[in-house]
């Protein structure tokens, strides 16, 4: 599904969990080879509050404003300190954080070992959460109760974000030489890459995780990625594995194109519908379009972990039981249902465990066109249908998100995850073309095919896209998530902006408690480049 994570720092869930029975980190964490504790709930400290910003920044005749909601902590504030530092993590497509994460803002461990080593360094750290506007607690006020209409939603953008962030900032430093490090990761890691390029006098310096930055609309790379993590060794995968996959759904393709008399049996076990008797022979068009949007193998790559130990909770356990399935049935297509059906079977168990959160959302978030009524079959010319998230004007849930996201992604930046022939995606492929999306974005928000190209193209050039014209942005970004198709390449790696490839890592993954060596790595990094970015601050400030 068109999500960047569709949490946009989700990182915060997985944060308390991890911090319930924990210990305070240690001072002085080890420059290149952090190994990262949690903290002692009680040691936490934030506060939760609103900043009144502007609707419109870019109408100088407009004074309306809104409530924006933002957090901050004060655990590392020294009044006595002779040099201060703020830290903002930049809020996304998403709610935010809830009370109890703003309590230990201080202790996300992305940016939490960088604060103590500016502590030691002599600084007063303050550290803030400023959410985005339009999502969770952050909505404008329109008067009325569906304030989601394709109207209202003209005020969000990342223009109007970055400018937010910037009103800010502008109204919380201390001083104007004091020094901003911005976090941000997925959407919001675009956001500080672009706001250290539109603001530089405000940002000092920016650490982009898992930020595409590149507007693509017809975005093949994402899922020719996606084939290339089923196979990568560092997380676990094969080239047997990738075979499995990438055959079973050409067997099923070619079981519903010959309308073959096994056809239902298999559609009741992947989708849990069958069709109409006489339809299969019936099938083209978008009927192709919702049966093709969702895999047979209900895995977000973007959610993998490399220490998760659980029963098909990452790719390297899938992997190897779809090969161990392989050797006792008679097709790819049937060793992709058995482990598809092992995966269903845990859901309900494994949702009652508060640790299994994340792996419960990877295994139940296909995104799917296929419109289903319990106890009816499938009907040719009427299975394709836009998800009522995408029309669902209502705006009294803070948790609507899918609505406002995907309007931005009509309005800006594409990154539509398409299945197309001719590419490494490992799907059906041709039965999710970048079709699909100008049919939503024309239906949900009246944007065009055309005002979808025209928004991209302004997008590209307001930021510039992989020819970003910036410094100190640090780019770190998983060799196995497929929005690194998206980011920074590598190879544009350089001092001013660095790109960190971390081996066998997913989405945003070294942002969380796990410990492994490479997310131990990564973390070493964020702290050797800002802490060596800190000093050549200092000198331009004195």
């Amino acid at each position: 599904m068109m999500k960047l994570l569709k949490l946009s720092f989700l990182l915060a869930q997985a944060f308390v969990a991890s911090a319930q029975d924990g210990n305070r980190l240690g001072k002085g964490p080890k420059r290149g080879g952090i190994v990262p504790s949690s903290p002692v709930m009680e040691e936490c400290d934030g506060t939760e509050a609103y900043f009144e910003n502007q609707v419109d920044h870019f109408d100088r005749w407009n004074n309306q404003t809104y409530r924006q909601f933002y957090g901050q902590s004060d655990y590392y504030v020294d009044p006595e300190a002779e040099k201060t530092l703020a830290v903002i993590m930049v809020g996304g497509e998403g709610a935010g954080f809830s009370s109890g994460d703003l309590a230990c803002l201080a202790w996300i461990p992305v940016y939490s070992y960088f604060v103590q080593a500016m502590v030691e360094e002599g600084y007063s750290v303050r550290i803030y959460y400023l959410e985005h506007r339009y999502y969770g607690r952050s909505k404008l006020d329109f008067g009325e109760e569906s304030s989601f209409t394709a109207e209202n939603l003209r005020y969000l953008s990342s223009e109007q974000a970055l400018a937010d962030l910037a009103n800010f900032i502008s109204s919380k430093r201390s001083s104007d030489s004091e020094p901003w490090i911005a976090f941000g990761g997925s959407y919001p890691g675009s956001l500080v890459a672009w706001a250290r390029l539109k603001y530089p006098h405000l940002i000092a310096a920016s650490v982009a995780s898992s930020a595409p930055i590149k507007p693509i609309i017809d975005f093949e790379g994402f899922n020719d990625h996606v084939a290339s993590a089923w196979a990568n060794p560092d997380a676990g995968g094969s080239d047997r594995c990738l075979d499995i996959i990438e055959n079973g759904h050409v067997q099923m393709q070619e079981m519903i194109l010959n309308a073959d008399d096994d056809l239902n049996y298999y559609l009741e076990g992947f989708r849990g519908e069958q069709l109409c008797e006489g339809e299969a022979e019936r099938l083209n068009g978008e009927d192709f379009w919702a049966l093709g949007t969702s895999p047979l193998i209900s895995f977000n790559l973007q959610e993998n972990k490399l220490t998760c130990t659980q029963p098909l909770c990452n790719i390297e356990h899938i992997c190897d039981a779809l090969i161990e399935a392989r050797e006792a049935v008679s097709t790819d297509l049937d060793a992709l249902l058995e482990v598809h059906q092992q995966m269903a079977s845990m859901v309900t168990p494994m949702s009652q465990d508060e640790d299994h959160t994340l792996t419960v959302h990877a295994m139940t978030s296909t995104f799917s066109l296929m419109k289903t009524s319990p106890g009816s079959c499938l009907k040719s010319g009427e299975m394709f249908g836009i998800p009522y998230q995408f029309v669902n004007t209502n705006d009294t849930d803070p948790n609507n998100y899918d609505r406002p996201w995907n309007y931005q992604t009509c309005n800006e930046f594409g990154w539509y995850q398409t299945c197309n022939e001719g590419t490494h995606c490992p799907y059906f492929r041709g039965w999710y073309p970048v079709e699909v999306w100008y049919v939503i974005c024309e239906v949900a928000y009246g944007i065009s095919p055309e005002r979808l190209m025209q928004g991209t193209e302004y997008t590209t050039l307001n930021y510039g896209a992989w020819n970003i014209d910036s410094d100190r942005i640090l780019f770190m970004e998983g060799a196995v998530d497929p929005w690194t198709a998206g980011a920074l390449p590598e190879s544009q790696s350089t001092k001013e902006m660095p790109v960190y490839l971390v081996p066998g890592a997913s989405h945003l993954e070294w942002s969380y408690f796990d410990d492994s060596e490479p997310l131990n790595e990564a973390r070493g990094e964020i702290l050797d480049v800002l802490t060596d970015w800190m000093k050549d601050i200092e000198k331009e400030r004195t």
